[in-house]
């Protein structure tokens, strides 16, 4: 007799704790707003800034070649 009470509170323990942790997670899953991805340009994924970086480059060395 004293185990099946035991094992009917502790069955009770877990079931109210699997509920509030469901119920939780459900919660913060309606707060999360899914955001925006964003991609990330590195200065060397910029074409652009490849063809001043070599423009500077090549006034630089004929600079230095005089």
């Amino acid at each position: 007799m004293r185990l099946l009470v035991f094992v009917a509170v502790v069955l009770g323990i877990g079931l109210v704790f699997g509920l509030v942790y469901g119920v939780s997670a459900l919660i913060e899953r309606k707060k999360v707003k899914p955001q925006k991805r964003t991609r990330t340009l590195a200065p060397d994924d910029d074409p652009e800034f490849l063809r001043n970086l070599a423009r500077k480059l090549d006034e630089q060395g004929e600079a230095d070649d005089r």
